[in-house]
């Protein structure tokens, strides 16, 4: 059999607008009625309904003095397709509703320590200008924060990995700020009693950091180049910035972490400033190159910026 011509009427096939003029035409019992609820012309309306007497081998609708009426057969179609085309409608609307509704979300996905350092003003700053977006917020291991941007799964993300144009083309990464490195102590170490502290003197007391505790390496040479790893043999050796908190507050050593602004006051700890020596960390934020939520984005990082000059 040869096939169909697909812009062929086919009567073979029931389509939605069938069943809206003929159950329009079954509850107001008139063809033209049912044209003028449905902005149609009357023979178009007609057309419909016969091409569903056509599939169905029987007829609907009948002449009546008033207009048309059913005959048992459509009386018994109308019945089945009435809440079929309802729902149909209904589905229209709903579906409109949550597009709309999915256009107010927005992700961003980052690691633990900017989520728990970087974030909470930035989210309570964002959600009180913003009450009528619904935002969420992904934690992952800084390596995956590309991906799930990518992948759709978040908008934006925010990393101290800094990513390379030509490894991923349909993504943006841009500098939204650097971060304050800074030496802590625990209260009473004798480093917090000198005033004119010099990198090259940290070396004189074991310092829980790894090697290479950043991502960054130029900031791992520069701990090397004022060869802060010369001190006593240490029991620590850790990365992580919370790590190295909790076992500088336990007295292992010295430390040399990442202070966001918003953390200026670390409970139990001594703390200076040594970003001239060592410098900041960078933080990117990262988005595809055309943000189906672009506005959203822009939003959050005016929130961001507000919190965190870059």
């Amino acid at each position: 059999m040869p096939p169909r011509d697909a812009q062929a009427p086919a009567y073979k096939d029931i389509t939605l607008r069938q069943l809206r003029s003929f159950c329009e035409t079954a509850r107001l019992g008139s063809l033209t009625g049912a044209a003028r609820e449905l902005d149609l012309a009357h023979p178009t309306v007609w057309k419909q309904v016969h091409a569903l007497e056509e599939h169905f081998g029987v007829r609907l609708v009948e002449p009546h003095v008033r207009g048309c009426r059913l005959t048992d057969e459509g009386r018994v179609l109308a019945e089945l397709a009435s809440p079929l085309v309802t729902d149909i409608d209904r589905l229209r609307e709903q579906f409109g509703t949550e597009r709309t509704r999915l256009g107010s979300k927005v992700c961003v996905a980052s690691s633990s320590r900017i989520l728990i350092e970087a974030l909470p003003d930035v989210v309570a700053d964002f959600t009180r200008s913003r009450p009528d977006v619904q935002l969420s917020l992904r934690q992952m291991e800084d390596p995956r924060v590309a991906d799930a941007v990518e992948s759709g799964e978040a908008d934006l993300g925010l990393t101290a990995s800094s990513l390379a144009p030509e490894t991923r083309p349909m993504l943006a990464c841009s500098l939204c700020c650097q971060v304050e490195l800074t030496l802590i102590a625990p209260p009473g170490h004798p480093v917090t009693r000198r005033r004119g502290l010099r990198p090259a003197e940290l070396g004189r007391w074991p310092l829980v950091n790894s090697r290479d505790s950043f991502r960054d390496p130029a900031i791992n040479a520069q701990l090397e180049r004022y060869d802060v790893f010369r001190g006593r043999p240490r029991q620590v050796e850790a990365f992580a910035g919370d790590t190295v908190k909790e076992y500088v507050r336990q007295g292992y050593g010295l430390g040399v972490i990442a202070l966001w602004r918003s953390r200026k006051g670390l409970p139990g700890l001594w703390q200076r400033p040594m970003g001239r020596w060592f410098g900041r960390v960078s933080v990117y934020v990262i988005t595809k190159k055309r943000p189906k939520r672009e506005g959203l984005v822009r939003a959050f990082m005016d929130s961001f910026r507000r919190h965190h000059d870059p």
